[in-house]
């Protein structure tokens, strides 16, 4: 409300901003116009109500998120050769995702849009033992970028001790990399890099697969030239 009433003030007070404001406006009656030919309520308004069907379009959201995977690395005629099988049954696959949470609002509490275990939990949805059975459960093992920092930090400081994290991606076939939202001076980004860089042993003869949801451009190509297949997935 106060948004609006400072809004209509303005209008009043500033010639200017309602001669723009009035501008504005005629170009979206006139694209309506365009659209439906009058302004009848019963021309403009859908014969059902929108909410119910919202969501409800599994194939259309299906293809669309089909057309969003977007292969950067290899180049297609080559993947059928650096990646000639899936994962297999009894093959370990380790996560590595970058948790990211969203507001719905100023207001509103933060709810977890990508979790550790997203990844994972829906590989096991489509092709575990519920599913096609392709995998087994125990065989998958999630982690997050925070906890590989603290994995690549702690070598460095020459501490010996085990980590679960360096255990699991020693015994792993598969480590398969979760990038939500990657800038320059994020952690997820210089983490992945050092990870790539520090690690070479760590990666050797293990499928490196990196599943991007923002802008691909955060690995340079010597950095690509050690991953296995790099898939950005437009929204």
């Amino acid at each position: 409300t106060s948004t609006l009433d400072s809004f209509a003030k303005k209008y009043r007070e500033d010639s200017a901003f309602a001669e723009r404001v009035d501008e504005s406006v005629e170009k979206i009656i006139k694209l309506k116009l365009e659209i439906y030919g009058d302004f009848f309520l019963s021309t403009v308004l859908n014969s059902y109500n929108i909410a119910d069907v919202i969501g409800s379009s599994d194939d259309v959201t299906f293809e669309i998120a089909q057309q969003a995977a977007t292969l950067i690395s290899p180049d297609l005629s080559e993947l059928s050769a650096v990646l000639p099988e899936t994962p297999g049954r009894y093959e370990n696959v380790v996560f590595i995702s970058e948790t990211h949470q969203q507001y719905q609002c100023l207001q509103c509490e933060a709810t977890e849009a990508f979790s550790v275990d997203s990844f994972k939990n829906a590989v096991l949805r489509l092709y575990g033992p519920a599913a096609s059975g392709q995998i087994l459960s125990h065989k998958l093992t999630s982690y997050s970028f925070q906890s590989l920092t603290a994995y690549l930090d702690r070598v460095n400081q020459e501490q010996d001790e085990p980590i679960e994290i360096e255990e699991a991606i020693k015994g792993a076939h598969w480590i398969v990399f979760s990038v939500v939202n990657i800038d320059p001076d994020h952690a997820v980004g210089e983490a992945l890099k050092r990870f790539l860089a520090e690690k070479p042993d760590l990666i050797r003869d293990k499928n490196i697969v990196i599943f991007s949801f923002t802008a691909p451009y955060f690995l340079d190509a010597t950095e690509i030239s050690k991953i296995t297949a790099f898939y950005s997935m437009y929204g």
